[in-house]
């Protein structure tokens, strides 16, 4: 699991002090019966956003 933040921001904004959006990944799995693996859909979010364009 790599340690990152949404889209890749930079750091100033990252901060959870100074943050206006704050979103928290939680890894959740507990009711899947089948084909698991949606715990690990917060990390994936985060990873695909740091390809994201930001114009």
């Amino acid at each position: 699991m790599s340690n990152s933040n949404y889209a890749g921001i930079e750091d100033q904004y990252a901060a959870l002090d100074s943050a206006s959006i704050v979103l928290i990944p939680v890894p959740y799995d507990g009711t899947s019966t089948w084909q698991k693996g949606a715990d690990k859909g917060p990390q994936a979010f985060l990873d695909a956003s740091a390809n994201m364009e930001l114009y």
